[in-house]
């Protein structure tokens, strides 16, 4: 969880790998998606498979407002 030294060991796994070179990755897909801005809470992070978009789905919200002339009176 210490970010910090997450970043070192990520820079030692690709110097190791520069150096060895086990394999040659030759495609890495990359997810984009757009958010509309209305929709608040909205946290991505990496993205290993298209389903992981919607990780934090719990999280999003919008909000709402109450517009006027659109209420109804009870009969």
């Amino acid at each position: 969880m210490d970010f910090a030294e997450r970043i070192r060991l990520y820079h030692n796994f690709q110097a190791i790998f520069e150096a060895e070179l086990p394999s040659l990755p030759l495609y890495y897909p990359v997810y984009n998606y757009g958010v509309d801005s209305v929709i608040q809470g909205v946290s991505l992070g990496p993205l290993m498979d298209t389903c992981d978009r919607f990780a934090s789905v719990s999280q999003w919200y919008m909000t709402a407002r109450r517009s006027q002339g659109t209420e109804t009176a009870a009969p």
